[in-house]
């Protein structure tokens, strides 16, 4: 999936409870709300995915989850 256009949708996730968010919970939340939302909202259609570089979004674990569900990233710039 090629992304361009922005990814908002106002999902809200609740639950954590004041756990830390690892790259695995993060995946997690992805997977169950983000990936399906997406689905739902453009189907086929592209959009941007952003996030923060926050240590559960910026690890190579994450990194592997978007490539295997062929989800770009926006070049990241420092």
């Amino acid at each position: 999936m090629k992304v361009k256009c922005a990814f908002h949708s106002g999902i809200k996730v609740q639950g954590f409870g004041g756990r830390r968010v690892t790259a695995t919970v993060y995946q997690n939340v992805l997977e169950d709300f983000m990936s399906p939302s997406a689905e739902n909202l453009y189907g086929d259609a592209d959009f941007v995915f952003q996030q923060d570089l926050a240590p559960a979004h910026a690890a190579r674990s994450t990194k592997d989850w978007f490539d295997a569900h062929a989800i770009t990233e926006p070049t990241r710039q420092t």
